[in-house]
């Protein structure tokens, strides 16, 4: 695969904006607002998301605001990443980070780094996922979350004739580059009945 984007993949680059409240009466000059926007400016910072997963030991870095919760943080990575909010934990220095609490009440800074616990699906619980190709073909495969990435592939060679060897996937638009990983490493997760499945795309190298 080559370095080239792909003509469907997104680059997601979403932060979190929240709207600064002023005391008093809004700014009247227009000095007043430049002062506003460069405070604004100035609170924005990266934390670090270390998933506490065996597979996979890397962080992921989220843009925030003292005023960003934890609960926007925990939907940055469902935006992002797929990762089902009711199934996000994070915790800093062993303590559970409030949903309803923002990173100025925990005295975050640029460069913290928060754990993320990932809650397991119980055993036996099948994922039903949908997975659509570049020519918007659908298949429906049905496997469990320890399910690892190689062993999805040979699930999807079965229902689309398509050699395992041929096949990238990506999840959230995310690749899904190791194919010893199980699903869960990338967040691939349940869905509500009334939510649209979890896509997967492959395509031929």
């Amino acid at each position: 695969m080559g370095d080239s984007p792909l003509p469907w993949s997104i680059e997601i680059n979403h932060v979190v904006a929240l709207e600064i409240p002023c005391a008093g009466h809004p700014p009247e000059k227009e000095k007043d607002s430049l002062i506003l926007s460069l405070k604004f400016q100035k609170g924005k910072m990266l934390i670090k998301v270390m998933y506490d997963h065996c597979q996979m030991d890397q962080g992921y870095l989220v843009k925030v605001l003292p005023s960003t919760t934890f609960f926007q943080v925990k939907q940055k990575m469902k935006y992002v990443f797929g990762a089902q909010v009711q199934r996000q934990t994070l915790r800093m220095n062993g303590l559970e980070l409030r949903d309803d609490y923002d990173v100025e009440f925990y005295e975050l800074v640029e460069g913290s780094e928060i754990i993320l616990k990932y809650k397991r699906l119980p055993s036996g619980k099948k994922l039903r996922l949908t997975v659509i190709t570049p020519t918007l073909e659908h298949y429906q495969v049905e496997v469990e979350e320890n399910t690892t990435v190689a062993r999805l592939k040979k699930e999807i060679q079965k229902v689309s004739y398509i050699s395992a060897e041929q096949m990238t996937l990506f999840y959230f638009h995310n690749e899904m580059e190791v194919d010893d990983y199980e699903l869960s490493a990338y967040f691939v997760s349940d869905v509500p009945e009334n939510a649209r499945s979890p896509c997967f795309f492959w395509f031929q190298n």
